[in-house]
């Protein structure tokens, strides 16, 4: 992203159930990502705001300037759970048509919505927002390793299902995770979103870093 004045960051937490998942749970790992870079804004004089969002748009703190508004923000963080189903399209595109200022927006998921995500990210760009996209996602979820008879269970739908699985299965259901992940990267080039991955385990001080060296965030 280009260098910019009186930038105005907006921060889109995913606040579904299925953020629960996880040792540490994606969600402790995303407040604690939400908050280290709205630290980074504040301290460079912009106005940052946070939002969150699951069937749609949650709680909201408006875009505000100073250091002290950082306390307010991890207060903030610290008040969130996680409930429900997510319509990331719905809730970004209430998030566009919503907010008055555009701005930087950076949006913290893990991106699982059988309905996409696209029309969601689309809408923040037509609103004239610089977008990242900044994906939790739990080793299990990307390389699971367990073998046998399992019941899952669906985190917001709460719907199971039994099934047997073996080293073949185990095989494809990678292979379609990394399809997902290509189809996010082609799309957010395609569009320039500016993406991240960041698994739970990789170190947190490594994903502020990183983020750092993309030049995302520049005055």
């Amino acid at each position: 992203f280009t260098a910019e004045e009186d930038l105005s960051i907006h921060i889109l937490l995913d606040i579904s159930e299925s953020m629960l998942f996880g040792d540490p749970p994606k969600i402790e790992y995303a407040k604690r990502v939400a908050a280290a870079l709205g630290y980074i804004g504040l301290t460079n004089l912009d106005r940052v705001g946070i939002t969150t969002f699951a069937a749609g748009v949650q709680d909201s703190m408006a875009p505000r300037r100073g250091r002290d508004h950082f306390l307010g923000l991890l207060e903030f963080c610290e008040r969130v759970s996680c409930s429900g189903e997510t319509d990331f399209n719905r809730s970004l595109m209430e998030y566009s048509f919503r907010s008055k200022r555009a701005g930087l927006a950076i949006v913290i998921s893990d991106l699982f919505d059988p309905q996409g995500i696209e029309r969601g990210l689309e809408a923040l760009k037509f609103a004239r927002y610089d977008v990242l996209l900044l994906q939790v996602v739990d080793e299990e979820e990307v390389r699971p390793s367990f073998t046998g008879p399992l019941r899952l269970r669906d985190l917001e739908s709460a719907r199971e299902q039994r099934l047997s699985v073996d080293e073949p299965l185990l095989a494809r259901y990678r292979e379609r995770v990394q399809e997902w992940f290509t189809h996010i990267e082609d799309f957010c080039l395609k569009t320039h979103i500016e993406y991240l991955r960041a698994g739970t385990l990789i170190p947190f001080e490594d994903l502020i870093l990183k983020y750092l060296r993309h030049g995302i965030h520049l005055k």
